[in-house]
């Protein structure tokens, strides 16, 4: 039996009812968001939130995009619409489903989320400290070789390095990119591995993601100042953003694994995996790993979106900048997303210029 593949009937199957998670019992909630007997009613509460010029029904539909580009399908989602899927492709998928939320359930985070890199406690403190010397910082890196190759390799990028002279030494790096540009490269440093894992089944989906974070960190820290807001909270908050996502990317790998499934269903029918309650998770995972409270604050902010934007702040930030970035990732796949990038950028006073530079992030 073949079914014509309905989007709205897929939203309905495989998303779940967010609830008001500003109300009491926010965290107590958590679990509810991932239990099998809840419905979705998601569609029928979002208003028209006017954030950016984009409504909320927009948003959704941009972050499925993003999520079917990550997974290796066609964004194009009208497209797509029309494609036939087998009815147990739809049927695997429902029960992966099943599956990844009663492990998101019923497991502990520390089972299923990135570790935080064992140095990152000790090196946040350095970051942040306005008194911490270079030299200070430089003894934490060469005590790592991974994360003392990673800064290299950052500092030679095109974007911190635009005139490409070659740095090679870690104390000549430091005096090439001043203290404001070490905690940025430091911060990506630590969590670009984390990130940028592959996966089992979705070979790109790790470089996809880690790139997409890293241009939404950079971006945000890019307009932080003129908003009187801290550049290196809004990098840290830009580069987390998709820790939730990233936890259910490979939970759902592990599941399918664990299953015994060789070929996963089609992009498409996992979308509602990867879109809901992400961001809830993306704020669990920097709670279980004790960031700061302003970076924690912001990543829950974001639990609001599409249907009420985050207050003004480093939250609200990310989340018009995470926009312009889905919308840029996508602008070689639709030619709408071309459009949204200009308009976008033009609202967000992003010029041309500083917006070609997210082309010379990691290379």
């Amino acid at each position: 039996m073949w079914v014509r593949l309905n989007i709205p009937l897929l939203y309905n199957l495989f998303t779940e009812d967010k609830g008001d998670i500003w109300m009491a019992g926010f965290l107590g909630r958590f679990k509810n968001l991932f239990s099998e007997s809840s419905t979705s009613n998601t569609r029928e509460s979002m208003e028209d939130c006017g954030f950016l010029g984009v409504d909320a029904r927009a948003l959704v539909k941009l972050d499925k995009q993003f999520v079917v580009f990550l997974l290796g399908g066609d964004p194009d989602v009208e497209k797509t619409a029309e494609v036939a899927i087998p009815a147990a492709q739809l049927e695997k998928a429902k029960k992966i489903r099943v599956l990844l939320n009663r492990s998101v359930r019923d497991q502990p985070l520390t089972k299923i989320a990135p570790r935080m890199p064992s140095v990152m406690p000790k090196l946040m403190r350095s970051l942040r400290d306005k008194n911490a010397s270079t030299e200070d910082i430089v003894k934490i890196i060469i005590q790592d070789p991974l994360l003392l190759s990673t800064v290299l390799r950052q500092v030679n990028s095109a974007y911190f390095n635009p005139r490409k002279r070659r740095v090679s030494d870690i104390r000549k790096a430091v005096v090439h990119l001043g203290m404001d540009g070490l905690r940025l490269v430091m911060t990506a440093a630590l969590l670009q591995p984390v990130i940028q894992r592959q996966t089992s089944f979705f070979g790109e989906a790790g470089k996809h993601l880690w790139l997409h974070s890293h241009q939404v960190a950079a971006l945000a820290e890019m307009l932080a100042r003129s908003r009187k807001l801290d550049g290196l909270d809004a990098y840290l908050v830009g580069l987390m953003h998709e820790m939730g996502r990233l936890t259910l990317l490979h939970e759902m790998c592990r599941i399918m694994s664990t299953a015994g499934i060789k070929v996963p269903p089609p992009p498409e029918a996992l979308v509602g995996m990867l879109s809901e309650n992400s961001a809830l998770l993306s704020y669990r995972v920097a709670q279980e790993w004790e960031l700061p409270n302003t970076i924690c604050v912001a990543l829950q902010e974001q639990t609001s979106m599409p249907t009420e934007p985050p207050p003004p702040g480093i939250g609200r930030l990310v989340a018009e900048v995470n926009v312009l970035a889905e919308y840029y990732c996508l602008r070689n796949h639709l030619n709408s997303a071309n459009r949204e990038v200009k308009r976008v950028a033009e609202q967000l006073m992003i010029t041309p210029d500083k917006l070609e530079t997210l082309e010379h992030l990691d290379t």
